[in-house]
């Protein structure tokens, strides 16, 4: 029996050798999350803490962050956004990789795409350690809001990457996502779909539902619906300046497709 055994640990760890043959060892520069799949919206399966090691066996292509789209597969099969992974560079490509959620371009998947989610991340701003928005709420990442927060942030570290505020900006977006889907004609494309999203995440849904850029979109007028958008600049009853650039950057990108 115990020979059996031996021979059980040896199988297995010969079995492991083999697996892990062709992964290198990389350190990563910021807290990590290792998902299921390559792309942002996958299965976290860990964070592996910066200054750690992966073990990187071949690199593909997922979903885009930060302008780039590379991600690293480890051994155990899980994947990572090379991005905040130290000299993995010119590694053999994957074979056969599992499809990524690439970002909408087209047609709308119900889902904001890069230039929608760039947009709230710009005017929003990042910020690593909690603050008060201008409301005097505890917040923390891209504007996240800890009183609407389910933990109250109890469950979030100070300092944060910009990853893991993507990652809460994210969940913060899928409301938005599921109130658009209800008040907009279903047959707009992504780039009008996100620009109303952000546009939601700024205003609140009720405010887009009740707006007049929504009443013309709904009746079939695209193009007037995009001149509403300036309409949306005030706070305190001034034009803001941050607003007046915001509601621009969402118009340019309601009408990316066409249309207006």
């Amino acid at each position: 029996m115990l020979v059996t055994k031996i021979l059980s640990v040896a199988v297995a760890i010969i079995a492991t050798l083999t697996i892990n043959a062709d992964a290198k060892l990389f350190r990563t520069n910021a807290d990590l999350n290792i998902r299921e799949q390559p792309s942002i919206k996958a299965k976290i399966i860990r964070v592996a803490q910066k200054g750690s090691n992966v073990d990187v066996t071949c690199q593909t292509t997922g979903d885009t962050v930060n302008g780039k789209n590379i991600w690293d597969k480890l051994a155990d099969g899980s994947y990572c956004f090379d991005g905040y992974v130290d000299g993995a560079v010119g590694l053999a490509r994957c074979d056969n990789p599992p499809p990524a959620n690439p970002p909408a371009t087209s047609a709308n998947n119900g889902k904001i795409n890069e230039d929608g989610l760039n947009i709230i991340k710009e005017f929003e701003g990042f910020r690593k350690n909690f603050y008060n928005d201008p409301a005097g709420f505890r917040s923390i990442g891209y504007g996240h809001n800890c009183k609407a927060d389910p933990t109250n942030c109890n469950n979030i570290h100070a300092p944060i990457t910009p990853a893991q505020g993507e990652d809460l900006l994210r969940s913060d977006v899928a409301p938005k996502e599921d109130c658009v889907k209800k008040l907009a004609p279903a047959n707009i494309d992504s780039n009008k779909f996100s620009a109303l999203v952000s546009f939601a995440y700024n205003l609140g849904c009720p405010y887009l539902g009740s707006s007049s850029l929504l009443k013309k979109l709904n009746a079939g007028d695209i193009k007037g619906a995009a001149n509403e958008f300036a309409l949306y600049n005030r706070g305190g009853g001034k034009v803001l300046p941050g607003l007046v650039r915001r509601r621009k950057a969402e118009r340019d990108l309601f009408c990316k497709s066409g249309g207006c």
